[in-house]
């Protein structure tokens, strides 16, 4: 069963990279750009969710982390939304990849609660 969902530096809206230079590899249309928004989808059911961002990420990608997280709360669902300092698009792994990081310390809470 699927307790909960992480998102580390999430891209949550591809219309901006739609219209960059990057879709010319993409070959994005508007259709495909839509369907694959998660805030277009269909979420069925209450889950975690629970987002990571760095500090020193680009404010897009910390706007889109954001906003996305909002959207799940008024969805109803349990969100844990964090900026974490110092921290980038790469760096922010050491997060998940440390065994004392944050992220490997709340996904293990997640999927065993009672370690808490």
């Amino acid at each position: 069963m699927v307790k909960g969902t992480v998102s580390i530096s999430g891209n949550f809206d591809l219309e901006p990279i739609a219209l960059s230079d990057i879709n010319d590899q993409l070959r994005l249309d508007t259709e495909a750009v839509a369907s694959l928004i998660p805030i277009h989808q269909s979420l069925h059911r209450p889950m975690s969710y629970y987002l990571y961002v760095g500090n020193d990420e680009l404010p897009e990608l910390q706007r889109q982390s954001k906003e996305y997280a909002l959207y799940l709360e008024r969805q109803g669902h349990k969100v844990e939304f964090k900026i974490l300092p110092s921290c980038n698009h790469l760096t922010i792994m050491d997060e998940l990849a440390n065994y004392d990081g944050l992220i490997a310390t709340e996904l293990r809470q997640m999927i065993y609660p009672e370690m808490k």
